[in-house]
């Protein structure tokens, strides 16, 4: 059974997942800006809080995993897209 802190400490992470999404859409530099610190700062925050209140489990772990490639593929995927990865890829 899932607790109040369980379910908070998932939405954090999902947040991570699902707040990468638009930068494909809004091209601003602010956004994305946040949207980097919002999932690095995520990233700690969930398993910080997941340690501190005992809600560590096995679907929380994945979902965690899960939600990190998701991040670092749309972050990536965003930098080819507007070709800002270039050199390091090519030369």
């Amino acid at each position: 059974m899932y607790t109040t802190k369980g379910i908070i400490v998932n939405i954090i992470t999902v947040s991570r997942a699902v707040v990468v999404i638009p930068i494909f859409f809004i091209d601003n530099f602010y956004f994305l800006f946040i949207v980097t610190v919002w999932a690095g700062f995520s990233d700690f925050l969930d398993g910080y809080l997941a340690r501190k209140w005992q809600e560590t489990s096995a679907f929380g772990v994945r979902l965690d995993q899960y939600a990190d490639k998701t991040a670092t593929l749309f972050l990536l995927a965003f930098f080819l897209k507007n070709q800002q990865l270039d050199g390091l890829l090519y030369h």
